[in-house]
Parts: C-alpha cells; structure tokens; sequence
C-alpha cells in the first residue's frame, strides 16, 4: 500500500481550503466581499467516480466560470470565466487518487455560490488510449474499441452547473476538486440514436479521510485488478425506494496489484466490490475524520450466472432517461442491507443488457419527475430474464 500512502499525502498537500460559508472580517487580515479589496487564488482540479463499462470516457472543457449570485438576473448577468483549460480528459485515467490539474487562476476576494463547467464540441490535438486523434470532443471507447459520440443535451449546452459555495480570502489559496462521475454521466442510446453525456459532477469536501486496501480471489489470494469499488450509504427509511442506497464514491482497482483508494466524508459505508464472473463482496467501516481506512475484499468466483435485460419506456422525449439499479441484500458485517452491484443509465427507447450471478435482485429504476419503479427479478443460469421498464 505504499504507492497509495504516498498518493494521500500528496493529496493533503494539493486539496483543499474549502468552506461552504462566508469567511467573516477579523484582525488577522481576512475579508468578507468583493468590496473588502484584493485577491486570492483558486486552484482547480479533475478527479472521476469510476466505470468498468468502458475502457475510456472522454470530456472536453472549455471554460470554467464562477458566480457570486445564486439566482435571477444577477446571477445571469453575474457569470466570469475563470479558466479555460482547452484540454480533452479521459475519466477513467482519474481514479485511486490521480488528478488533473485543470489550473489556478487570481479572484477578487468575497464568497461564491455557484461555478458552471462548459464543455466544448471540438477536442485538442491530443490522442486516445488506441493511439487515434480525438475524433469528437466528448465520447467513448468501448469495449469492442468502438469510438461513439457523446451529444451533450441541449439545456446543457450554456454549462453545467455546480451549486457549490466557497470562500476566497486576501492572499489565500482554495483548492477545490471537481469528481466528474463517469458512470451516472453515459446514456445509453435510446429511439435518438445518440449516446448522451448528461454530466453528474459534485466538489470533494475533503482528501483527509480515505478508504484504501485490495481485492482479491478468494480461490488463490491472486489481486483482480479492473473490479469497481464503490462506497455506499444505506438509509431503508427514506420515502422513495432510488434513495435507499447512495453511492457516495467508487473507483476501479489498479493493475496489476488490485489496490484501490477513495476519499469520503465521515460516515458508515458498506465498501462494495463488483466484478464480471464473481460474486460481490462487502464490508461496512466507519470512516471517521482524518484517517486511513485500511479495507481489503476477498471474492469468490461465480460458479452460474445469467442475464438481466429489457426495454425503456414511457418517457416524454428522446432526450430523457432513467437510471436502473440492480441492488441485491447482503450482510456486509453487521445485518443485512441492500447494496448496488449495478447501474446503467438508458434513454428513451432503449435497451440494457446486464450479466448477473444466480440469485435475488431487486431492480430500482428512477428517472426526473416520474414515480419510481421497482421489481423483484430472480437471475438463473443461463437464462436471460426479462423486465421492460415501463413508467
């Protein structure tokens, strides 16, 4: 785990002055407000909440803007570009603590309540993970090595807004890092035709309070690299069924060693690692502020496995889409509870295929405005089992 302890350290000396109030005046030279005078720095970075879906997910940003207003024509009128970084990202190259810098830049000192990323249709000259020209500016690698288009949705176009407060002081440095979530940012393609990316993005809160171990088979101790680790919080009294389990962070298990990291604010998590052709596995840990958790997961090969798959349906445009969950109740050391082993996002129209061990699954599919669905499915082998998602 040396690698990992040094990448934390690393990360405590790059991230973040980070407050979601307004610092107050006081005697040692810190100001509330543009009108206080001066300036401090913001220091931007890009991190990813992992996918094993795909061997690559590629963003192009343009700008970054900030705003000190939080609604009405102020806010319109209100919008600054702060950077514009040009670059094409892959997501799925920021995982286990590795950050791209997206660049630091002066601000008039006060609070700000919102910033806003706009992505851009155009790559730079750059190449891809198969040694190819970027051919669009946002887009994926699947695992066929198939190059598709993402189309960003057309009230997504102005940018994509991150309603997130923070502070810049005279002469100080805040250093945020924005976690681009790869996974619940791909649509699949529905009666459109067009992959979407329909961006899911939220500001880190801290890198001093992290999950870190490995995986590994449990027949011979050997490391599985490639599996997706993910933090998940379980609340089975909430009113709607998609809130039950929320999956704060995950990331995907290095190679060739299997090791992994993640940072999270302090809570009870059920540490959950999923992998094609094995069964999952769990740990629950308090993750208590300012420590490394040591978590390591052992899995067992899955001996039969069949499919899950349908058809979505009943949503008002092709644009729209819905998120389907597969959650499956597991004792992750202390009673049982429900944990995700998969998520897929489909459009309007489309379809999902999905390989599951044998056994019980409940199936949550959730989309904007509609009533969210839910159904018991039993996975045998060798069968694909059918559940349209109609709403």
């Amino acid at each position: 785990m040396t690698r990992f302890v040094a990448q934390m350290k690393c990360g405590f000396l790059l991230l973040l002055a980070f407050s979601l109030s307004a610092c107050s005046s006081s005697s040692d030279g810190v100001a509330t407000g543009a009108s206080a005078g001066g300036t401090g720095t913001l220091q931007l970075s890009l991190t990813d909440a992992a996918s094993d879906a795909y061997k690559a997910i590629y963003v192009t940003i343009a700008e970054v803007q900030v705003n000190q207003h939080s609604s009405g024509d102020a806010e319109a009128a209100g919008w600054q570009t702060l950077l514009t970084p040009g670059g094409t990202y892959n997501l799925l190259e920021l995982v286990n603590g590795t950050l791209a810098s997206l660049g630091i830049a002066d601000l008039a000192v006060g609070s700000y309540t919102q910033m806003r990323l706009v992505l851009d249709n155009n790559p730079d000259v750059g190449s891809n993970i198969l040694g190819h020209a970027h051919p669009y500016g946002n887009y994926l690698i699947d695992n066929t090595d198939a190059e598709i288009e993402l189309k960003v949705p057309s009230g997504m176009q102005t940018g994509i807004k991150l309603v997130h407060g923070f502070t810049i002081v005279r002469s100080g440095a805040t250093e945020l890092v924005m976690d681009f979530d790869a996974a619940k940012s791909v649509v699949k393609a529905g009666n459109s035709g067009h992959w979407l990316l329909k961006p899911t993005i939220k500001v880190l809160a801290t890198v001093e309070n992290s999950v870190t171990g490995a995986v590994t088979a449990a027949s011979d101790d050997s490391p599985l690299p490639g599996t997706l680790v993910s933090a998940q919080l379980y609340d089975p009294f909430v009113v709607d069924a998609s809130d039950v389990v929320t999956v704060e962070a995950s990331t995907i298990a290095d190679d060739p060693n299997g090791e992994y990291i993640m940072y999270l604010p302090a809570d009870t998590y059920h540490i959950v690692a999923v992998k094609e052709d094995f069964l999952p596995a769990c740990t629950e840990v308090n993750a208590t502020v300012f420590q490394a958790h040591i978590v390591d997961l052992v899995m067992a090969a899955a001996i039969t496995t069949g499919t899950l798959s349908g058809t979505l349906s009943g949503l008002a445009a092709a644009e729209d889409s819905a998120t389907i969950g597969i959650r499956q109740v597991m004792d992750c050391g202390n009673g049982d509870v429900q944990v995700e082993v998969q998520s897929i996002n489909v459009a309007e129209g489309g379809t999902y295929s999905l390989k599951l061990p044998v056994g019980s699954y409940k199936m949550i599919v959730s989309a904007t405005g509609k009533t969210t669905l839910e159904a018991d499915v039993e996975i045998l082998d060798g069968v694909d089992t059918v559940q349209n998602a109609v709403f």
